[in-house]
């Protein structure tokens, strides 16, 4: 069965879900981003995707195991994203 970075590789991602696009960028690695889908749901369910770029360093670091600056790195892509 294909993971989800695969599909996300294989489509691109503008045909990802939120959740296969969270939990892309809420891993480290590609390996580690079918084990944070379960993360992604929660929090997209919690949040919704009209309040992602509310998510707090903490929130990410919590969530995903981030360090503290894979977490900076991913809320500066998402304001950039909102920004665009």
């Amino acid at each position: 069965m294909e993971g989800i970075y695969d599909q996300l590789v294989r489509s691109g991602v503008r045909a990802g879900s939120p959740v296969a696009l969270m939990a892309c960028a809420g891993s480290r690695r590609a390996e580690d981003v079918d084990a944070h889908e379960s993360a992604a749901r929660k929090l997209l369910q919690r949040l919704g995707i009209e309040r992602v770029s509310e998510l707090s360093r903490a929130d990410l670091r919590e969530e995903f195991g981030l360090e503290e600056f894979e977490a900076m790195r991913l809320l500066c892509a998402v304001e950039l994203g909102r920004r665009a």
